[in-house]
Formats: C-alpha cells, sequence, structure tokens
C-alpha cells in the first residue's frame, strides 16, 4: 500500500517486493474491499496492527537510493 501511495505502479511493487505484478493486485484489491465493507480507518488500523509497517519500512530501506 505504502508503495502504491508513492506512485509506484502495481508492477514496480512488485518487482521491487520479489512478487508478481497479479499478487499486487489482488491483494490491494481485497483490502480495498474490505475498505468499503467496514471502513478506511478500521482497515488502515488492521493492517498496521499485524505487523505490517515493520514489513514496509523494511522495504523502504531497501528501496531507498
Amino acid at each position: 500500500m505504502a508503495l502504491r501511495g508513492f506512485g509506484y505502479t502495481h508492477a514496480e511493487v512488485a518487482g521491487k517486493l520479489g512478487l508478481k505484478p497479479h499478487q499486487i493486485t489482488y491483494t490491494l484489491a481485497k483490502v480495498n474491499e474490505e475498505a468499503r465493507e467496514k471502513g478506511d480507518s478500521e482497515t488502515y488500523l488492521k493492517i498496521i496492527g499485524a505487523g505490517v509497517l515493520p514489513k514496509v519500512t523494511g522495504y523502504l530501506e531497501k528501496i531507498r537510493v
């Protein structure tokens, strides 16, 4: 989510994370679906609470120029 927020395409995010673009598309679609059902704040807090923030921070460190 963070990388997409920074403007990276699905293909770019996939390349940086060692995944396939369809995996990014699928995951973000699921997040979007949940946000529509439960609300943005609840979904965001659930993701952060699940430990995604440390992983995202680690990914950002890897791609920092």
